[in-house]
């Protein structure tokens, strides 16, 4: 389904989202990632988009497709990108929204990939402080991606809950520990998986408080923006190759 929208106001994003931009030129594609800073009426201003894969097409003023994540899919739009000039952070302006659209989940770019991970309960959705320490519990991803993955999990899980998972995803990239809140639940076979979205250290504050985050294992903290930025260029790169095979 389709959505035709005048303004960026009527997106459904927020500050500080993840944004994935790609550039074509011919049979040539750029892949970028930006965190959105400002939503005005007629444009949005985002990071300096980070290259994570194919070719360096982003130079001047240039039509793009953008795509960002919520829970029940992914969505496009289209726009024009320019730099805004005199602009210490480095930001780029997205005006001329064109209309925003619904893609389906196989669309994501997300690898089947079991991984065994080692997750416990951080903090319960709507709690005003953490859960106290519990045990670790076994458990195996179904398929991984840069936002998140799907994971089997207990009974207990619930949406919005907090996650503490040992995983990893590749050992150079993602550190041993990471944040991770449910967004969905699905049972399949008589299997409940959990679909997860990392958080990365920036976005602690939102779900933690200073004495919070004070309290949580020493390391999670290492799984920021640049990591992710990896874990991105590492998905993106699998995604290539399992076509060129033929699997996806």
């Amino acid at each position: 389904m389709s959505k035709v929208v005048t303004s960026y106001k009527q997106f459904p994003l927020q500050l500080w989202d993840r944004i994935e931009i790609s550039v074509s030129r011919g049979d040539r594609k750029g892949m970028y990632v930006a965190r959105v800073e400002d939503i005005g009426h007629d444009s949005l201003k985002a990071t300096r988009p980070d290259f994570i894969g194919g070719y360096k097409l982003l130079t001047g003023p240039v039509d793009v497709m953008v795509s960002f994540m919520r829970p029940d899919a992914m969505y496009q739009f289209t726009a024009r990108l320019r730099a805004i000039a005199n602009s210490r952070t480095e930001q780029v302006e997205l005006y001329n929204p064109g209309e925003i659209k619904r893609v389906q989940r196989r669309n994501f770019v997300r690898i089947n990939r079991s991984l065994e991970l080692k997750y416990r309960l951080v903090k319960k959705a709507g709690a005003e402080s953490l859960t106290g320490e519990s045990g670790w519990i076994n458990s195996c991803t179904e398929n991984i991606s840069a936002g998140g993955m799907l994971m089997k999990a207990n009974d207990g899980i619930q949406v919005d809950d907090l996650l503490l998972m040992r995983i990893e995803i590749r050992e150079a990239i993602t550190p041993g520990l990471v944040i991770a809140r449910c967004v969905r639940l699905v049972e399949k076979e008589d299997l409940i998986y959990a679909g997860v979205a990392y958080i990365i250290r920036e976005e602690l504050p939102r779900h933690f408080s200073r004495s919070e985050i004070a309290e949580l294992p020493e390391g999670v903290d290492r799984f920021d923006r640049l990591c992710q930025n990896k874990l991105v260029q590492s998905i993106f790169t699998e995604q290539i190759k399992e076509r060129q095979k033929g699997l996806i």
